[in-house]
């Protein structure tokens, strides 16, 4: 395993007004300061906050969530601007200099696979299969696997990253995966936005 990807979803509130969210974005951004984290990708959309963390093992998981900069997001960021949220973390085989390093992506999706005593191994690995598959796109970055907290909730969970050129290819691949994950009755959270900060650069 290469590391860790922790992934949040923040629905927004129809309320909002405009500076209330920059806000929050920027504490999104800001999660690059904290302890260990090696890539932060933000997404935003007219409904959506999204985040993916890239982290370099399980035990970085705990210094994140009680750093300031995680503390802050949550309790400055996420809380003021949501009417609800998941999150949820994996264990992955990328490294994050693929994200950190990649040029100009405008989209991302973030996901994760709700667990329960009907869902299998091999249908979570059917998932996460038909994700990776994506990374023969060009212009295309995943971040993909099972998670390892909380696994009754979700046993699955990563993101997926496109350049504008990449897009549609990715979206309607997207659309082919999700009537496959329909067909095996499986419940997969799904969010996508527009890209709207990068930061960070370690291996």
């Amino acid at each position: 395993m290469s590391g860790v990807v922790h992934v949040v979803a923040a629905r927004l509130r129809a309320d909002l007004e405009g500076a209330a969210v920059e806000r929050a974005v920027e504490l999104a951004r800001g999660l690059g300061e904290a302890d260990d984290a090696r890539a932060v990708v933000v997404g935003r959309s007219e409904t959506q906050l999204l985040v993916a963390t890239w982290l370099p093992d399980r035990a970085s998981m705990e210094r994140f969530a009680s750093s300031v900069p995680h503390m802050a997001f949550i309790m400055r960021g996420v809380a003021s601007v949501t009417n609800g949220m998941w999150s949820a973390a994996a264990e992955i085989e990328e490294s994050a200099l693929e994200a950190a390093s990649m040029a100009s992506p405008a989209s991302m999706w973030v996901f994760g696979v709700h667990g329960g005593d009907e869902v299998y191994e091999w249908q979570v690995r059917r998932v996460l299969d038909g994700l990776r598959d994506l990374r023969a796109e060009a212009g295309v970055v995943v971040a993909c696997g099972s998670t390892f907290e909380e696994r009754d909730r979700f046993r699955a969970a990563g993101v997926v990253l496109a350049t504008a050129e990449a897009h549609p290819r990715v979206d309607a691949a997207l659309s082919v995966e999700s009537a496959r994950w329909a067909e095996d009755a499986l419940a997969v959270e799904v969010a996508s936005a527009g890209v709207a900060g990068l930061e960070g650069g370690a291996a």
